[in-house]
């Protein structure tokens, strides 16, 4: 059984060579490993620990980007580096314990492509980062025609067939959980107690968090523009209903009939705005959907 792990790393100076012996203990039980660092835009001596550790060990590689492009194009970068036949994808800051990959390795049999970290406990972490998460899956499966899986990360072990699917999807912004998940692939969970950080703080503060909740919502909903259609028609509907009863109850008069009228035919236009954007925004939806060449069916 051959495996390539791609961990990304910004700012991980502190974590780097206690993650790199955590991978070595497994090397005795894999055929061959190779372990893909990829350094996203650090300003701290990461680079300079990875190209030490390199030199001396031919099984580990370094690959450095030019900026901080984020830790879901990192991930690409380390995939697109990867040789063997299964890839782990893990953060190197030791949350994720190193030592289960090849347990969720020998899983990867008959149907089964993708087994994913499911976290039963997370330690180290904010109750407000907890709750965050559990309502942004449980929000963002409502929107989509998919399942994605509930309190999961990136941690996971993909075949090379998963991998290939992943990387032939063109997006500036991606989203490789929803990746997994839309490809239909069989996946099967595998459930563990996330750890506390080994050392640094989260690279995952606030602003960022909502970009990525922000690249999940873009790349697989549609709601906001269902939501225009939802609203015009519910504008048109109380509008209307609003004007009969305003008219009921009133004195029936000719300028509270026009005012009345007025109202509706406003309120009409509104719907109108609105059901445009609704049509304008599955156009764009079409077109975003085309861009990424997200395959229309893959085969078992």
């Amino acid at each position: 059984m051959n495996i390539s792990i791609v961990a990304p790393a910004f700012n991980e100076a502190g974590c780097i060579e206690a993650f790199v012996y955590e991978i070595s203990l497994l090397r005795q039980k894999f055929s061959t490993l190779e372990l893909i660092i990829v350094d996203d835009g650090s300003t701290d001596a990461t680079w300079q620990i990875i190209q030490s550790i390199a030199s001396k060990e031919a099984w580990v590689v370094g690959t450095r980007l030019t900026r901080n492009y984020g830790h879901q194009i990192a991930v690409i970068a380390g995939l697109h580096k990867s040789t063997k036949e299964l890839i782990a994808i893990i953060d190197i800051d030791l949350q994720d314990p190193p030592q289960l990959i090849y347990d969720m390795a020998i899983q990867i049999a008959g149907d089964v492509e993708i087994v994913y970290g499911q976290r039963r406990l997370r330690h180290g972490e904010s109750s407000f980062k907890k709750n965050s998460a559990k309502i942004f899956y449980r929000l963002l499966n409502k929107m989509t025609e998919f399942e994605l899986p509930l309190d999961t990360g990136d941690f996971r072990i993909i075949t090379r067939r998963v991998m290939d699917y992943v990387l032939s999807i063109s997006d500036n912004r991606p989203f490789l959980r929803g990746y997994f998940a839309y490809s239909g692939y069989k996946a099967i969970p595998f459930t563990y107690d996330r750890q506390e950080r080994f050392s640094g703080s989260t690279k995952y503060p606030l602003k960022k968090m909502m970009q990525f909740a922000l690249s999940a919502f873009l790349s697989f909903s549609a709601a906001p523009f269902n939501l225009a259609l939802y609203l015009a028609i519910v504008v048109a509907f109380l509008s209307t209903g609003g004007g009969v009863f305003f008219l009921l109850l009133g004195q029936v008069t000719l300028r509270n009939f026009l005012i009345t009228l007025a109202f509706i035919f406003f309120s009409y236009i509104l719907s109108g705005i609105l059901i445009f954007i609704f049509l304008l925004g599955k156009y764009l939806e079409g077109v975003h959907i085309l861009t990424k060449k997200i395959p229309l069916y893959l085969e078992k």
